[in-house]
């Protein structure tokens, strides 16, 4: 009997992740420099459960600073899941749910992400629907070098100016 009503409610909670309206917040304007980290969350304004998937196009530009994390209000009965895909990339798989006796899953911001840059470069966080391929949202994520490798760099360019 257990089975089957949660089978019934894994069902009807991933339904409801087409109903699930999810956006990047705290989007970094300037770039950020290699070794410095940038938090980004996942929020959702809708109620409900729903599924869905991250991904960084270019990790050698950026990568995740460590595995995201939930929020209280998302992850209300600590049933919510993530998982890493190396073998995709740079790709982490979610779940949001909650199942009675918790609190149900309500609007709000749900996973926070920290993204640090590796390399000068612009990447993307992708945030896509439960199907891997549907594109919700995507923010750019410039990185440059810190300034000290732009001082070197400068001085070099001087010095072989010089010696022509």
């Amino acid at each position: 009997m257990m089975k089957a009503w949660f089978g019934v409610v894994l069902v009807l909670g991933l339904a409801s992740a087409a109903a699930a309206d999810l956006t990047l917040v705290g989007v970094p304007i300037e770039p950020i420099g290699v070794g410095d980290t940038v938090t980004i969350t996942v929020a959702n304004s809708k109620n409900g459960a729903y599924a869905g998937w991250l991904e960084i196009g270019t990790p050698d530009v950026a990568t995740f600073e460590t595995a995201p994390k939930f929020t209280e209000a998302g992850d209300p009965g600590g049933a919510s899941l993530m998982k890493y895909w190396p073998q995709y990339g740079a790709w982490y798989e979610f779940t949001v749910v909650s199942f009675p006796p918790n609190p149900a899953v309500e609007a709000g911001d749900h996973i926070v992400v920290r993204i640090v840059g590796l390399s000068a470069g612009t990447t993307n966080l992708n945030l896509y629907d439960s199907d891997g391929v549907t594109l919700l949202d995507r923010c750019s994520i410039a990185v440059v070098p810190e300034p000290t490798t732009i001082a070197l760099l400068g001085l070099g360019g001087l010095l072989l100016r010089r010696r022509k």
